[in-house]
């Protein structure tokens, strides 16, 4: 069964001054010529991933939508969070969506890292697919 990701992408665009002084969070900054959420949505296209699911808020729906385009992701699900709550709320919200089959794995993706070596990062998921053992894990990547 393919790994679903979930890219959480929300924030308010507070804490990277000088880049972030117009309330642009940071994984929308153009750092020249790339975002972090467009590293993010390249992360995901690997023949291990499901097709995505989004959550972000409504402020940043046409923008995200923007992106999926650009990157030619037609098929996505976006959860549009009501009000701004952090990551917990997000991720439970997305843990309960009834479309999503019981033991599927889910993997969060915050949308404001940088991962510089794809190929490394996504061969994790080849080993861990096969060694988790409940049903939430913690991964870390150095």
């Amino acid at each position: 069964m393919k790994i679903r990701p979930v890219i959480l992408c929300g924030g308010e665009g507070t804490r990277l001054w000088p880049n972030s002084k117009n309330n642009e969070p940071k994984q929308f900054i153009d750092f020249g010529g790339w975002t972090l959420f467009e590293k993010t949505l390249d992360r995901i296209k690997n023949s291990i991933f499901d097709y995505p699911i989004i959550s972000t808020n409504f402020k940043y729906l046409k923008i995200v939508k923007k992106y999926l385009k650009n990157k030619k992701i037609k098929k996505y699900r976006i959860i549009l969070e009501p009000a701004k709550r952090n990551t917990a709320p997000a991720i439970l919200v997305t843990s309960l969506i009834k479309d999503i089959p019981n033991k599927q794995p889910l993997v969060f993706f915050p949308s404001d890292h940088l991962i510089v070596n794809v190929d490394s990062f996504n061969k994790i998921f080849d080993t861990c697919i096969i060694t988790w053992v409940s049903p939430c894990n913690t991964l870390g990547y150095r």
